[in-house]
């Protein structure tokens, strides 16, 4: 089961959009702004911490 499928299966009312795109600097804000929750998971420590930059601002 993957996340998408475990989160469903507590609460049918959240929305998923899965991002399958490459988060950089330049698109990282753009990405993310619209969204209340931000659930990274990438794998590697870079992206990681640029999620968390931007979310912190």
């Amino acid at each position: 089961m993957n996340a998408e499928n475990f989160v469903r299966n507590l609460n049918h009312h959240i929305t998923f959009i899965r991002i399958e795109q490459k988060i950089k600097e330049s698109n990282t804000e753009e990405i993310i702004s619209g969204f209340d929750i931000i659930v990274d998971g990438s794998d590697n420590f870079k992206t990681r911490y640029l999620i968390n930059d931007v979310c912190k601002a």
